[in-house]
């Protein structure tokens, strides 16, 4: 029996289309580089649309732009290049400044994919979480020496509240 690699070059995507003439709203990934104590590092390990890596390059967020099956935004964790000190990866999807709710964008939705595995997960948040703004989505774990996906959805009041559990200083 083969033993599972585990998860290797991940991909998180958010999608969204937008009510008509609501044309400043967008949805943003976030995610968390963290120790065994649950808390970052340093703030530089909160990867998000003022900071687009961490860990030398293992966590990358690309700029808003239609990147991989029609996502707006995608972000990029290459497992076997993060740390050893890193013990989990959280993520987190919210909409910009945390100034709507996820009921405002039809079709929204966060999806991970593995290099291998392919769609590991998706969660459509204006059907699941219409009256939320900011969700802890997922954690990518260390379980060894492989990552394994462990699902959340945990609704937070926005970014900023997330990133300070998380133990960066905002």
């Amino acid at each position: 029996m083969a033993t599972r690699r585990g998860l290797q070059k991940v991909s998180i995507g958010v999608g969204w289309t937008i009510e008509p003439g609501s044309t400043q709203l967008d949805l943003d990934i976030a995610a968390f580089a963290l120790g065994p104590d649950g808390v970052v590092a340093s703030d530089q390990d909160f990867v998000f649309f003022n900071n687009l890596t961490a860990c030398d390059g293992a966590i990358r967020l690309t700029s808003d732009a239609a990147v991989f099956r029609g996502w707006n935004e995608e972000m990029t964790v290459d497992t076997a290049a993060l740390p050893p000190r890193v013990d989990r990866v959280v993520v987190a999807v919210s909409s910009y400044g945390g100034e709507a709710l996820f009921g405002r964008f039809p079709a929204g939705c966060v999806e991970l994919w593995d290099s291998d595995a392919g769609q590991l997960a998706r969660c459509d948040l204006s059907a699941q979480f219409p009256g939320e703004s900011a969700l802890v989505y997922a954690d990518l774990r260390r379980d060894g020496s492989r990552w394994v996906l462990m699902a959340r959805g945990e609704p937070f009041e926005g970014l900023g509240p997330i990133a300070r559990s998380m133990g960066v200083k905002v």
